[in-house]
């Protein structure tokens, strides 16, 4: 695209999902450029960093803007890793979260991935300003891969609980799933000794990728599955 000295031009980048929107806009003057995500390996990541690199020094940014919209008020809200995100399903459709979507209406999935229990606390006040009714938790398998101490990763899953709940919204802990290259069994047993059982979702052991951590099609299946029923 053609610019001069002292041009406006405006930048749009939008997401949908995998689906991704750049709009770039100089006087009469359009570009619009499409790009899909694939599935796999992995998802687009969700920390919500921005940063522009000025070329030679340029050019000055006059305004910049975060708009959002994600659902409000949605029925379930799920928050977690790359597994909840949907890594190595066959489709966005086909996560188990599109799945669960497909039975209970509005459901908004705010997982990221390599996300560990510090970063969702980072972001439980976005959380809470979609005011869904529930929240599926699933925090913690970073914590473990990245060797971070228990009682840190307990310190911040009780802060992330305790401050959604305080906003009126209902956690359902879902347990981390069994992984072959890292063992959760204490987190997972102090989520079950601190936590109502009534408020505790077991999926069990769902199939595993080659990776030993996520979910294959089968393993997304088997979650959805638990969920729902």
């Amino acid at each position: 695209m053609p610019f001069d000295i002292g041009d406006e031009i405006e930048l749009i980048f939008e997401q949908q999902r995998e689906n991704l929107t750049l709009t770039v806009t100089n006087g009469v003057n359009q570009l619009v450029e499409n790009y899909t995500y694939p599935i796999t390996p992995k998802y687009l990541p969700n920390m919500g960093n921005f940063a522009f690199w000025g070329y030679a020094r340029k050019y000055e940014v006059s305004q910049f803007k975060i708009e959002t919209n994600e659902i409000l008020n949605a029925d379930i809200a799920i928050v977690g890793d790359s597994k909840a995100q949907g890594f190595f399903a066959d489709s966005h459709a086909t996560t188990f979260a599109a799945q669960l979507r497909a039975q209970h209406g509005s459901v908004i999935n705010l997982s990221g991935g390599s996300e560990r229990t510090n970063h969702m606390l980072d972001r439980v006040n976005e959380v809470i300003f979609l005011n869904p009714a529930y929240v599926f938790f699933n925090g913690g398998s970073n914590d473990n891969r990245d060797n971070r101490p228990i009682a840190e990763w307990a310190l911040d899953y009780d802060s992330f609980v305790n401050a959604v709940e305080a906003a009126g919204i209902q956690v359902i802990h879902v347990l981390i799933f069994p992984e072959t290259v890292e063992d959760v069994t204490a987190y997972n047993n102090r989520t079950l000794a601190t936590y109502p059982i009534d408020k505790i979702l077991d999926c069990g052991s769902p199939e595993l990728h080659s990776d030993g951590a996520h979910l294959t099609q089968l393993g997304h299946d088997q979650v959805a599955f638990k969920m729902i029923e």
